[in-house]
């Protein structure tokens, strides 16, 4: 029984993560599909993936709200389930509900520590609350287990500068724009750590590739300017 849960959730997660990429084009089938869902979930209120499934298809169309009743309803019927915990993070956070966010992620997490897109969000959650230091464990946890996650090393990055740990921010920015290369706001904060760095001269390169993409960081050009005299 566990293991037929298990299929029948992975395969609703798959068509989860292809539709969204076209969400706005089937609105009338996602209308329908809700509609679907709700009748079979008044049929099996007992059965946590219908349920799961019903909270997704409103994460599709943005109704967070609603969401977040079937997420719940899921995690009670089967709350070792990680993912469910993970979605209702996901609802949370289209509604703006931080705490309640972060305490979903902290018990998807628990639940099962080798999900890299948790523990990438959980990560987020906890620098925006300042928490650099812990926000940097479950950053390098998330890359582990998916190296190339977006902005991943760039957000370790982030992290590490704001804690005064430029030389390993830079490692972190090296290895994200061989990631992305035209990432202006990587490029520039490279620039920045390597003043901070005391690294005068390699902060030049950086800041200028990333002006040259992204001119509207020109309003910071002193940076440029104070690096500048050190060149020889």
């Amino acid at each position: 029984m566990k293991f037929r849960v298990s299929v029948r959730l992975f395969c609703f997660l798959l068509f989860f993560w292809i539709s969204s990429s076209v969400v706005y084009a089937i609105d009338d089938d996602i209308e329908q599909e809700i509609l679907t869902l709700k009748e079979r979930v008044q049929i099996n209120p007992e059965d946590a993936v219908l349920n799961s499934e019903l909270g997704l298809a409103f994460l599709k169309t943005g109704n967070y709200a609603e969401a977040v009743v079937p997420f719940n309803r899921a995690i009670e019927i089967a709350p070792q389930e990680a993912w469910y915990h993970y979605f209702l993070s996901l609802a949370y956070a289209g509604l703006g509900k931080h705490t309640e966010k972060f305490t979903a992620l902290e018990e998807t997490i628990r639940l099962n520590p080798k999900l890299a897109e948790a523990q990438f969000r959980f990560a987020l959650a906890q620098a925006a609350l300042e928490q650099h230091q812990e926000a940097i464990e479950h950053y390098k946890t998330a890359l582990k287990l998916h190296p190339t996650i977006e902005k991943g090393h760039y957000y370790l990055a982030l992290s590490y500068f704001l804690s005064n740990r430029y030389l390993e921010s830079i490692e972190s920015l090296k290895e994200e724009l061989k990631q992305n290369p035209d990432h202006a706001e990587s490029s520039y904060t490279l620039g920045l750590a390597y003043i901070l760095a005391g690294q005068y001269e390699k902060s030049i390169e950086p800041i200028k590739k990333a002006l040259q993409i992204n001119p509207v960081l020109a309003k910071e050009n002193i940076t440029l300017s104070v690096a500048k005299p050190v060149q020889k």
